[in-house]
């Protein structure tokens, strides 16, 4: 099974995912319930897991599965009614849903199966003010604070979404204008809406991508974050499962296209190693000879493995690791545009910013500005 078991909740949890609910009988009295919530929970696959523990001889365990997995159920058909309102409250509005209950429809048959912990919404950059100003009316708070034109424009160079959240609700929004930054991936919604195919929930028709663009998005967006979460993997298999070869090969052509084989043939390997997913020859070979797979994919595993609390963990923000992603994927011009995109920090701005005539030095003295904020506790 790859490097990944130095826990036994980790090993309990892959088994799971891989529909070996036989092997997991074994190590039942050697699992503390505790830790196996925390592992189901950070890598968001309640779901994946719970669907297996029904098999499970009667325990504390398989207790505590169960109920995770029905307070996860309650949440995600929270998100999907949510997710409802903005269809209405976007009518006149174009626009794609990234990840959230239209993937957990599309893999699953069911929009609250899949986990998901907020909304994602790809619209243009023509609408993102309209956008803003409905769900602030609708009792959103945009998170992401400017003040001036020029720090709008710094956001929309080196971000690719507004956050907001509406505290009544505990529902966070991600509204984007962009796939992924500071990456190939940074595409726009008129680059990809003759890309969509139409899932439809409850007589609502929401835009999702097509086939390869969204294994693409979902390959590249794990990769960037070097799938602290199993789930991202686990919906990759899932798609994996349904395709034929021929479609995997079409897929793979798309990635080649757009300079992404390296995140999708990493996805690939990782499905393999810890699922143990059966590949076509084909594409064990093009692993094999692609350069920087096998490195991403054991930067990958280390990840994963890391039993902290995933996006603040040590490992997954750590900005050498981050750096070389970006060199991998995406050249130097990738990671010098990472580099100096971490000089635009918003958060800053609240303490004190430039005006707009001398913007550059928000960016120069960016550094201190942070280091000060630390230390006085204005910046938690």
């Amino acid at each position: 099974m790859s490097e990944l078991n130095s826990l036994r909740e980790h090993l309990f949890v892959i088994n799971a995912l891989s529909n070996k609910s036989s092997d997991n009988q074994a190590l039942l009295d050697m699992i503390d319930p505790t830790t196996l919530i925390r592992v189901i929970q950070q890598h968001k696959i309640v779901s994946g897991v719970g669907k297996v523990s029904i098999n499970l001889p009667d325990s504390e365990i398989n207790h505590q599965i169960d109920q995770a997995y029905q307070e996860n159920k309650i949440y995600q058909l929270t998100l999907t009614n949510e997710l409802y309102k903005i269809y209405d409250w976007f009518e006149e509005i174009q626009f794609i849903t990234l990840k959230g209950p239209v993937l957990s429809q599309f893999l699953h048959n069911d929009p609250a199966e899949r986990s998901s912990t907020d909304l994602d919404i790809l619209v243009g950059l023509d609408n993102l003010d309209q956008c803003t100003e409905i769900l602030i009316a609708k009792g959103y708070k945009l998170l992401t604070e400017f003040n001036s034109p020029k720090q709008k424009e710094a956001i929309l160079k080196y971000y690719h979404h507004f956050e907001f959240y509406n505290a009544d609700k505990g529902i966070l929004i991600e509204l984007h204008w962009g796939l992924l930054a500071r990456d190939r991936q940074h595409k726009r919604i008129h680059d990809l809406i003759e890309q969509t195919s139409i899932v439809e929930i409850s007589g609502r028709k929401f835009k999702i991508l097509n086939l390869s663009p969204l294994v693409e998005y979902l390959s590249t967006h794990g990769t960037f974050h070097l799938f602290f979460r199993l789930q991202w993997l686990y919906d990759i298999k899932i798609i994996f499962l349904k395709l034929s070869e021929e479609k995997l090969l079409a897929v793979l052509t798309h990635c080649e296209k757009n300079k992404t084989e390296k995140q999708f043939l990493t996805a690939l390997n990782l499905i393999h190693q810890l699922f143990g997913t059966e590949l076509p020859q084909s594409v064990l070979d093009k692993i094999e000879t692609t350069s920087d797979v096998k490195t991403l994919t054991k930067m990958s595993i280390r990840s994963i493995n890391d039993t902290s609390n995933g996006i603040t963990s040590k490992r997954t923000r750590n900005l050498m690791s981050k750096h070389r992603v970006q060199l991998i994927t995406n050249g130097f011009s990738g990671i010098m545009k990472s580099i100096w995109s971490r000089n635009v920090r918003p958060e800053n701005w609240k303490i004190y910013a430039f005006p707009d005539s001398v913007f550059f030095l928000n960016n120069l003295f960016s550094r201190i500005i942070w280091m000060y904020g630390k230390m006085t506790g204005k910046l938690k």
